[in-house]
């Protein structure tokens, strides 16, 4: 698989390839009737689009360290990748990467819920010799066991912050090396231009369903304009996972990329997921492609997203 570098009229353009899998997702049976055939076949390609080139990553909490397993980061194949608190968004660590100025941007991000519960990693470099290598990675943590499904209950409600990775260029907040004085241009590589925003998922245990939204897209790094997207209701199979499709809201649909998560811990108190945006939705914009990650805690738990779960009902 190979993705192409972004570019608009000011900004060069770049891809990746690889075949890593964020989760051993097997074959989602999670609702009667089963998949068929063919919808088995999607979500396995949904799956692989999520995972992208990052075959594994790895964070630790104690240690504040980052371990990724990507092409061309660097010398180690588990390479150990610098805390780096200045491309720090809310709700996410930022880590670093670059072995010398000639050498590939990467960063990474990674959380872990309150309680511990889910964990989600995200790697990517900003591009170089027309390739972009990223990805995302998410897990489990621990037991799981799904919320109640009793009809007083409702729906379950998750809210927080989205982190992503845009394959354009950062216009600002620049941390790789300088290059040698006379390098030709054609040979520094580029920053990824960071991604912010808010999440919103509901579940629904009783059928098995999950749906939500991120919105108030934005970039530390740039100015372009970012839609909000409509993550389009999947099932959840027993183990607490899913995948499914992304939209722009309002354009019905119109696939422009896939999500994928599981959900965690006691009463499914946490949810951790990716997102693979490889459609047009930047206008000005093409070959645009973004990663990016959710952690969240179920609203009415410790540690929730506060405001936006104080206006839904805290089930659990």
């Amino acid at each position: 698989m190979f993705r192409i570098l972004a570019a608009t009229a000011a900004l060069a353009l770049l891809t990746a390839c690889g075949d890593g899998q964020p989760f051993d997702f097997g074959v989602v049976e999670p609702v009667d009737p089963p998949l068929t055939e063919e919808e088995v076949e999607e979500q396995a390609a949904i799956s692989t689009s999520i995972a992208g080139d990052l075959d594994g990553g790895t964070y630790s909490i104690a240690a504040q360290t980052l371990t990724v397993r990507i092409a061309l980061d660097a010398t180690p194949i588990d390479a150990v990748y610098t805390r780096n608190a200045a491309l720090d968004v809310p709700g996410y660590l930022a880590f670093s990467q670059q072995d010398d100025p000639l050498d590939r941007i990467f960063i990474g991000m990674a959380a872990r819920s309150a309680d511990n519960s889910v964990e989600g990693v995200l790697a990517m470099d900003g591009g170089q010799f027309n390739r972009f290598f990223g990805g995302t990675t998410f897990r489990q943590i621990g037991d799981y066991t799904e919320a109640p499904t009793a009809p007083d209950t409702g729906l379950v409600s998750y809210a927080g912050n989205y982190v992503g990775l845009l394959n354009l260029a950062a216009t600002s907040n620049n941390i790789g090396l300088p290059v040698p004085p006379g390098t030709n241009p054609s040979l520094a590589p580029s920053q990824a231009m960071r991604v912010t925003g808010q999440i919103f998922i509901n579940a629904d245990f009783a059928d098995n369903a999950v749906n939500g939204g991120v919105y108030d897209r934005a970039s530390p790094d740039g100015t372009v304009v970012l839609d909000d997207l409509a993550l389009i209701v999947s099932a959840i199979d027993a183990d607490g996972r899913f995948l499914g499709r992304v939209e722009i809201v309002g354009a019905v649909a119109t696939t422009i990329g896939s999500y994928g998560g599981t959900f965690g811990g006691l009463n499914a108190s946490g949810v951790a997921g990716g997102i693979h945006l490889d459609g047009e939705f930047i206008s000005t914009v093409d070959n645009e492609e973004e990663y990016g990650i959710f952690v969240l805690t179920q609203c009415g738990l410790a540690g929730d997203a506060g405001a936006i779960c104080d206006g839904v009902r805290p089930d659990f």
